[in-house]
């Protein structure tokens, strides 16, 4: 009790002896009005004189040397009037059990009154409190905050943060991680637990937690995904087997190793040198955006940023079937009824990643090299998320910018059948 391990410890000891010396100086705090006023000089130099100021074997303050109760001495009323010399104030333990309760219930720890801001009780008592005891986690441990925890550009920008963040401080592959805010579960958890070797909740924790090794994850929000939507960031993507044969200052590998991470976090194979497509054919993923729920507060519905998005879709279907060239499977990516490693694999098997703006589009972060990425802008929504991960993945790049929501499928088609001929088919 006496050897505090954190500061909050500490204060609590010092205020407990503070409280403890303040009223025992209180409640022995000699007397002066219970004595006569002549009684006063004879106590000095009269015929009590080498018994003190209060009589007996005491010293000046009235604290008697040999035993536990001091009176103050009237030689003319022969009376003693007792006063405390120990001043032992009540300690009472409260256990964690009881506290739980009397915070549920609303009551102070050292009364059964209601407490409220500024609540004093009636008798004071000095409480131990017990049960109280410090869980310690051993292990290197991500603190991680979100905010915009049931959209996926947002979330993919604190899973990066959490990657750069371990990498950075040079923690194991799958570090632990607890989320220290206070939201709730939503279906992106199913990512969190595959990156990282344990998720917890702060908000679940029964007691004090301490970290031997902590490490503050900054926010998705200060991340080059983010950042890089406001300020100019001068960079290229390349893989790291590039940039260890051709070094480049103006390139980085980040970005495509975390994409390796996201997939190796499901066991898909992670080969850098050599990428394996479909044997039947180039796949080539529509990634759909549909209405759903993505968490309690959530309404369900998405804005439209493709309006006429199943007929742009039947056309590519149509397209598909009789290309001659070669074999094209054309993948309907309806992301809101697949699970996360459904959709980490379909991005994974894909030659042409072709969708509306959304957040649906994040995925390519975890795309292979060499696949090609093909967005449809709507006028309300040009804004560089995509541009900016495909350019930092060093993946190529196309954009069909739109007047309005509403795309022409034959130019959709055309620009297509561009790429197409660009990979050999």
């Amino acid at each position: 009790m006496f050897k505090p391990m954190v500061l909050m410890d500490a204060y609590s000891l010092a205020k407990i002896q503070e409280d403890y010396i303040f009223n025992f100086r209180k409640s022995n705090k000699p007397q002066w009005n219970a004595l006569p006023c002549n009684n006063v000089g004879r106590s000095f130099g009269g015929e009590n004189k080498g018994t003190g100021l209060l009589g007996g074997k005491t010293n000046l303050f009235g604290q008697q040397k040999d035993s536990e109760n001091v009176g103050i001495v009237d030689n003319q009323h022969k009376s003693n009037i007792p006063i405390s010399g120990s001043a032992v104030l009540p300690v009472q333990k409260i256990s964690n059990v009881e506290m739980m309760e009397r915070r549920k219930n609303g009551l102070c720890y050292n009364c059964d009154a209601k407490w409220s801001r500024g609540h004093v009780c009636a008798s004071p008592r000095l409480f131990l409190l017990e049960g109280v005891e410090h869980k310690w986690i051993e292990e290197p441990t991500l603190l991680v905050t979100r905010f915009e925890y049931a959209n996926l550009f947002h979330t993919v920008t604190d899973w990066y943060s959490a990657y750069v963040s371990s990498r950075v401080t040079g923690l194991p592959n799958r570090p632990k991680l607890v989320f220290v805010d206070g939201h709730c579960m939503a279906p992106l958890e199913e990512t969190w637990k595959a990156l990282f070797s344990s998720l917890r909740y702060a908000k679940n924790f029964s007691g004090p937690v301490c970290f031997r090794h902590a490490i503050l994850s900054p926010l998705g929000y200060e991340t080059a995904l983010f950042k890089g939507l406001s300020e100019e960031i001068n960079c290229h993507g390349a893989s790291a087997h590039d940039l260890w044969q051709n070094p480049d200052d103006k390139k980085t590998a980040r970005l495509s190793e975390f994409g390796e991470m996201i997939r190796a976090a499901f066991r898909f194979p992670v080969n850098r040198h050599h990428v394996e497509r479909p044997v039947s054919g180039p796949n080539v993923l529509f990634v759909r955006r549909e209405d759903y729920l993505a968490h309690p507060r959530h309404g369900g519905k998405v804005e439209s940023r493709l309006s006429n998005e199943q007929e742009v879709f039947d056309s590519l279907k149509s397209w598909a079937l009789n290309h001659k060239v070669c074999n094209v499977n054309l993948v309907n990516g309806l992301f809101a009824h697949m699970s996360m490693k459904e959709q980490v694999r379909a991005i994974q098997d894909a030659s042409v990643i072709i969708g509306a703006h959304g957040a649906g589009l994040t995925h390519i972060v975890s795309a292979m090299p060499k696949t090609v990425i093909l967005e449809i802008i709507s006028s309300q929504y040009r804004r560089p998320h995509f541009a900016l991960i495909a350019r930092w993945k060093g993946l190529e790049y196309h954009a069909i910018n739109l007047d309005g929501s509403f795309a022409n499928p034959p130019v959709v088609i055309d620009k297509l059948s561009s790429i197409m001929r660009s990979l050999g088919c």
